[in-house]
């Protein structure tokens, strides 16, 4: 069998934390994050009380995040069991450990992001799914309009931090 492993770089350490000029990158670890799929998760049906859409920043501890039209990220809200609840007519997913979660903020954060994507904050969109550096991201405001989450897949954790990192180089020289 051939040996691939040389093609690709080991994998770096992340100091939970990168700063370059005003920009800051920094990991969350989140108590919870449930992924819910129903017909009424926009609705209410219990799952949040907020359901935060682009360009709306996420407020508080305990909110969902609406991905498609039936399916919402709960972040840090109830616990449900997983699996179908015929009741309520919904699937829940327990993804706390399937997500990396990262922030990014700073006065210059959004064009971080315009490097990997094509987003503009006067176009509106009732999901939260982007395309980041060619990476699958769940992409919305938390808190204000200079600071950013993104929840990527654990497998793509790496690829997404790497490309931010060398976003937030190229933003921060080109700021001085």
């Amino acid at each position: 069998m051939r040996d691939d492993r040389n093609k690709w770089r080991a994998p770096s350490a992340f100091s939970n934390k990168v700063t370059v000029g005003a920009l800051t990158m920094a990991q969350q670890t989140l108590a919870r994050q449930t992924l819910v799929s129903g017909v009424r998760v926009h609705a209410g049906a219990g799952v949040a009380s907020q359901v935060v859409s682009w360009p709306d920043p996420a407020h508080g501890d305990s909110y969902a995040v609406g991905l498609r039209r039936d399916q919402v990220l709960m972040v840090n809200g109830l616990s449900l069991p997983d699996g179908w609840d015929a009741q309520a007519r919904q699937a829940v997913s327990d993804m706390t450990d399937g997500f990396v979660v990262y922030d990014l903020s700073g006065p210059r954060a959004l064009q971080v992001l315009q490097r990997g994507a094509d987003i503009t904050d006067g176009v509106p969109s009732a999901s939260a799914l982007r395309r980041l550096f060619g990476l699958d991201v769940v992409l919305y405001r938390i808190g204000g309009p200079d600071r950013f989450r993104m929840h990527v897949e654990r497998a793509r954790a790496q690829a997404l931090q790497e490309a931010l990192e060398s976003a937030m180089g190229f933003v921060g020289r080109k700021a001085d």
